[in-house]
């Protein structure tokens, strides 16, 4: 079986001057049922003359029985219980002899048989001192005097001091509510310490009378500064200074001329200039906030102390801030992990750059970077290939993309051409790293190229051819075969590739040349170009059609390439050194 735990919360509402009454509200917690207990609190129970109270409570268990005999009450401290007529739902009694000036303060406490325990509580106070409380330790330099009492009292002989000094007159207004008087001292509390507020009050008909008295010791508060930069690091001779100054209460206002900014000990107040936010009604020239700005050089120290003041009028107090920075002139570190320098277009033996090539190219990069100090700025980041800018996809730690190439474009050019990838990324307080990549890209790497794959593996080879852009008429036909060792290879399918040039028409055709060597077996590749008026035939790197082949058993083979005939659209013959081979190994 569960149980399902309710405490409950309790609230004092005053309404005065017609009565005042507990009021509890259940709240749950730890899956069970506390009984509700209610206390009435009213004005027409307590006859403060006398200083008799009727008290009334009620009571009941939403889970379990109330038992009746756990009921504890307390009235001004003191235990009542056995005063009380207690029955199973209820209890009530009069107490007398009462102080009347302690007021009435009621406590009880009531458990349900399955034990939970619940407690409620009220008062109805004759003359009490709510604000500044008793033993409180204040700050606020005009502090308003909060206190209640019952309204059968009377102004007829009503006082409040402080420190022995009358300021009754200061609390008048108040007192027309008959209930609360709630007025600013109007004037700064001297000296900061300890001090005492007594008020005298009395009941109707002139008796009894009360005294009551607060002690409570204000501490002058502080003004706030707020070093809002530099912070963390700063990059270079001279720092960016922003403060904030501000009056916590907006009741005193600062002395501008008081603020002190001091940078590794040195005053470097001078080199600031301050803005006032806010001023203190009444007082136009004494502002509650301003702010000071500007740059100071700073020394060569890897580590810096800013330290800023400012002192309230009045009091006199002070408010010191400090903060601490550091010098960054480290740039971040950059590397490139592709391509990696010094490369060809096709790496090393079974590494191919996964680019295609058309009537130009485009590279794909990857870089990190780190920076153990401000920390790397990503959005930063930028790289350009031969001065040309890349895409950019950039994160804390890495960035990839791509970056366009320009094809040579010289008479006689066979295509190759050395770009230079230039990145670069700052830190967060500008410092800048720098990283080079020097790649060679060239048509003996980019075609069928050197590729390792692996037994029973489907492999692609791109075949590429480049014609010098200088050539006014471009590609019109061709006729090539490619042979390999079909003990290590065998063909699968052939695709031709798009050439990016609109009205071009490629229509590979490929068939079988067992003849062609006596151990090996080829493939012709025969196209040629069709279109209608006006298009423009391809020039520059580019690429022709793709190759797919299968991976029958281990070993190494020559696809070797054959141009049969390479001609422009004149039908003149193109130089066919522009198409080469490469070997493919299956381990």
């Amino acid at each position: 079986m569960s149980y399902k735990m309710l405490y409950w919360s309790c609230v004092l509402l005053v309404l005065f001057p017609v009565m005042a009454f507990l009021s509890c509200t259940p709240s749950p917690v730890h899956n069970k049922s506390v009984p509700v207990l209610s206390i009435q609190c009213q004005p027409a129970d307590w006859d403060p003359y006398p200083g008799t109270f009727h008290l009334n409570l009620s009571y009941q268990g939403p889970s379990a029985p109330v038992n009746a005999s756990t009921l504890y009450v307390t009235v001004n401290g003191t235990p009542v219980t056995s005063q009380l007529t207690i029955d199973t739902d209820a209890a009530s009694g009069t107490m007398t002899g009462l102080n009347v000036c302690d007021g009435v303060n009621v406590f009880a406490t009531i458990q349900d048989n399955s034990g939970a325990l619940t407690s409620a509580s009220c008062s109805l106070p004759a003359l009490v001192i709510n604000y500044p409380a008793n033993g409180s330790t204040i700050n606020d330099p005009l502090p308003g005097i909060s206190m209640v009492y019952d309204p059968r009292t009377t102004n007829t002989g009503f006082t409040v001091t402080m420190d022995t000094v009358a300021m009754t007159s200061l609390c008048s207004s108040g007192v027309s509510t008959g209930t609360v008087c709630q007025q600013p001292m109007g004037e700064y509390i001297t000296p900061p310490g300890t001090h005492s507020i007594s008020v005298h009050r009395c009941f109707a008909g002139g008796a009894p009378c009360c005294d009551k008295s607060s002690s409570f010791t204000f501490v002058p508060p502080v003004p706030q500064v707020s070093i809002l930069s530099p912070s963390g690091y700063i990059g270079s001779g001279s720092a960016g200074v922003s403060l904030l100054f501000s009056d916590t209460t907006n009741l005193l206002g600062l002395d501008t001329g008081t603020y002190t900014v001091l940078l590794d000990g040195n005053n470097v107040t001078g080199s600031l200039a301050t803005l006032t936010t806010s001023t203190l009604t009444g007082f136009p020239s004494t502002p509650t906030s301003f702010t000071a700005q500007g740059s100071v050089g700073i020394g060569s120290q890897p580590t810096h102390s800013l330290q800023a003041s400012v002192t309230n009028l009045f009091y006199s107090t002070t408010g010191t801030a400090v903060q601490t920075f550091s010098l960054d002139t480290t740039p971040p570190s950059l590397q490139f992990l592709q391509p990696v320098s010094g490369s060809t277009s096709g790496g090393t033996a079974g590494t191919v750059l996964p680019y295609f090539i058309y009537p130009s190219a485009t590279i794909p990069y990857e870089v990190t970077y780190s920076d153990t100090q401000s920390g790397v700025n990503p959005s930063s980041f930028a790289i350009t290939a031969s001065g040309a800018p890349g895409t950019v996809s950039a994160t804390g730690i890495s960035a990839t993309g791509t970056v366009p190439v320009t094809l040579p474009v010289s008479s006689g050019s066979d295509g190759s051409g050395t770009y230079t990838m230039t990145a670069q990324v700052s830190d967060n307080v500008g410092n800048t790293g720098f990283a080079n990549s020097v790649i060679t890209l060239s048509l003996a790497n980019i075609g069928i190229g050197g590729a390792v794959v692996s037994p029973a593996t489907t492999f692609t080879v791109p075949i590429n051819t480049f014609i010098d852009p200088s050539h006014a008429y471009g590609l019109g036909s061709y006729d090539i075969a490619v042979s390999f060792n079909q003990s290590v290879v065998s063909f699968v399918s052939v695709a031709g590739s798009l050439s990016g040039y609109p009205g071009v028409l490629y229509a590979p055709e490929f068939y079988a040349s067992p003849n062609y060597y006596q151990t090996v077996s080829g493939i012709d590749i025969n196209a040629s170009t069709s279109a209608g008026g006006g298009f423009t035939a391809p020039v520059g790197l580019f690429n022709l059609a793709n190759l797919t082949f299968y991976a029958v058993s281990a070993g190494t083979t020559t696809l070797t390439i054959t141009v049969n005939a390479f001609r422009d659209t004149t039908g003149a013959a193109l130089p066919a050194n522009r198409v080469q081979s490469g070997t493919v190994t299956v381990q």
